[in-house]
Formats: structure tokens, sequence, C-alpha cells
């Protein structure tokens, strides 16, 4: 099984606590869902390598929807990062994961 890691940050790299990642679809796809710690990580364990459908959401920003890839073996560690919410615009999109 794999592991799914990484860390969510704001756009001038400060940790995001509370973030919730949360597996859209993939090889064991069953509602799969983690919350960042204060410095902003994140793991899921015991996944099907395989590409997976995330999403990260948090209070006060936009949320990020992307691709991931769950290896077999080892852990690829996932940098995302989340821009604060403009209050002053109406209908943002959400960002795609680079």
């Amino acid at each position: 099984m794999g592991l799914l890691a990484g860390v969510v940050r704001t756009t001038d790299r400060q940790p995001i606590p509370d973030a919730r990642v949360l597996v859209v679809s993939g090889p064991s796809h069953h509602d799969i869902a983690a919350l960042t710690n204060a410095k902003g990580r994140f793991r899921m364990g015991g996944l099907e390598p395989g590409k997976y459908r995330i999403e990260v959401i948090a209070d006060g920003y936009l949320p990020v929807r992307g691709s991931v890839r769950v290896l077999a073996e080892g852990t690829r560690l996932y940098r995302i990062a989340l821009e604060a919410i403009d209050l002053d615009v109406d209908g943002a999109s959400v960002p795609e994961l680079d």
C-alpha cells in the first residue's frame, strides 16, 4: 500500500493548519480525508498505488483541485499552496494543482 503526504501553505509559504485534504476519486476511493496539523502537514496511508483526484479546502482560502500519484513504495511529498479569498471578487474559480 502507498502513502500520500504533503504540506498545505499560503502563497507566501505560511502553513495552513486544519486544511481538509479530500480524496475525490482514485483506485481505493473510500471517502478518505485528512486534516493538516499545525505545520500544515498531512498523511494518508493504506492507499493503493495509482492516480488520485484530490481537493484541498481551508476556511478563508480558495479551494484547490488536482491529481496526485501514490507510489507502491516510497512517498512523494506534495506541496500545495492556497490563495486567500479576496472578498471583493465575485465568482472566483477553483484553481487546479500544477
